[in-house]
């Protein structure tokens, strides 16, 4: 009984320590833009809405999976797990831990931003941290601007695996997506449709992809 007793206590201090020891139970990142529909055309929404370029989601192993989806000529979306280098997810996920819960790398005012525009949430023991960023001359946004790039240069080469695994995939992005398109609204607002919009700083430069993901 002693021996058991001695087993149990050593097994609670090693997961104990494990679970201090873990940096994030998950990490999001969204590139996006806002598209605007009026009513009567075919989408099945009026006014502003997100439309999400790609959204990828990286479980506490380091494990990610990712959405991109295609808007022209149809919308067709694309499901892959990818490979990403543990030191680039390390990196950015000591670089979150270190922020305040929002924080927003972008100017102030109100406009329509032609985009892209980037999201990364940290979650940890149901706290949160997260980045938005448009551009990169803000020095504090680099490393995230970093990865936004070596995602998207993931695409360009296709250097990506097929996945059937979307169910949950899909519901975690289209919550990302309402909270991401609710907290811009709030601290963000967005201009009326008609008026002469002043676009914002220079945007990320947006490759032109010569090789699109396979559509499946």
């Amino acid at each position: 009984m002693k021996k058991l007793y001695i087993i149990y206590i050593v097994l609670l201090f090693i997961f104990g320590c494990k679970s201090k020891d873990k940096k994030y139970d998950n990490i999001e990142f969204m590139a996006y833009t806002y598209g605007y529909n009026v009513p009567g055309e075919s989408l099945n929404v009026n006014g502003f809405f997100i439309r999400s370029k790609f959204y990828v989601l990286i479980n506490e192993s380091g494990n990610a999976k990712m959405i991109v989806q295609n808007f022209y000529p149809t919308c067709n979306k694309s499901y892959f797990d990818l490979n990403i280098d543990k030191k680039i997810i390390d990196d950015l996920a000591d670089s979150l831990l270190k922020l305040k819960a929002y924080n927003r790398l972008i100017r102030p005012g109100v406009y329509l931003y032609c985009g892209p525009s980037l999201k990364i949430r940290l979650s940890k023991n149901n706290e949160t941290k997260t980045v938005c960023f448009h551009d990169s001359h803000y020095n504090e946004a680099q490393i995230y601007v970093n990865f936004y790039h070596h995602i998207d240069s993931l695409i360009e080469f296709n250097k990506l695996t097929v996945t059937k695994d979307t169910t949950y995939l899909l519901k975690r992005r289209s919550d990302f997506i309402n909270w991401s398109f609710n907290i811009d609204t709030i601290l963000h607002p967005l201009p009326k449709i008609e008026v002469d919009n002043d676009v914002s700083d220079k945007p990320l430069i947006v490759k032109q992809h010569q090789k699109h993901p396979k559509k499946y």
